[in-house]
């Protein structure tokens, strides 16, 4: 007979506890994480800035698109449903007109 599981202390699965912090992972076991590649997410080849402001320069996202501009060695870009010109650099008006075609950006 398998034991019924309580409220909060998670499921039995073949007389094995499951944790119950949604982990997937039997109690006593450790999760091996040095599998994970987070490099693309801490070195981006590309960032997109999205609320762009084309008109007051210090909305955050204006802060946020200059320092990735100087600071970081990727290709930035800033969106505005406006689309336009800032200091020189083309504000386009979507994430889909930086990369047409692109399908990552799955239509709505």
């Amino acid at each position: 007979m398998t034991p019924e599981p309580k409220a909060g202390t998670g499921a039995v699965t073949k007389n094995k506890k499951v944790n119950s912090d949604f982990t997937g992972l039997i109690e006593g076991e450790k999760k091996e994480c040095s599998h994970l590649d987070l490099s693309k997410i801490f070195n981006p080849e590309r960032i997109a800035v999205i609320g762009v402001s084309m008109t007051n320069q210090f909305h955050p996202a204006n802060i946020i698109y200059n320092k990735n501009y100087y600071g970081y060695e990727c290709e930035t870009y800033g969106v505005n449903p406006k689309g336009g010109e800032l200091e020189h650099r083309r504000i386009y008006r979507s994430v889909r007109e930086i990369f047409p075609g692109s399908r990552a950006f799955p239509s709505a």
